[in-house]
């Protein structure tokens, strides 16, 4: 993939193939969110991932999760429980969750 701006487009095109269903596929399970699709190309850019903080030693820490940012403000996230890398495991809700 040639990439421009932070998008990535397909060096080939998309034939409605399964090798096209699982490149699509792909995108979504790696996080990426598909903005536009047709039969030429597939433009994608990366999904953001949701952080915490720690409740005892303060790292910031990649919680595990990708969203949108409109996700966020649509689910419910709680008591989840998290571990940072220092070991802490804390449980958190959705006011603890950032981008």
């Amino acid at each position: 993939m040639e990439t421009r701006n932070g998008l990535k487009k397909s060096t080939k095109p998309l034939q409605n193939s399964v090798q096209d269903c699982a490149f699509l596929a792909l995108c979504l399970t790696s996080g990426l969110i598909i903005l536009e699709y047709t039969n030429n190309y597939c433009m994608v850019e990366d999904m953001p991932n949701l952080y915490l903080k720690c409740k005892t030693c303060g790292v910031k820490f990649d919680s595990g999760i990708v969203m949108e940012k409109r996700g966020l403000e649509a689910i419910k996230l709680v008591d989840n429980q998290h571990t940072c890398p220092k070991g802490h495991i804390h449980t958190y809700n959705k006011k603890d969750y950032f981008f």
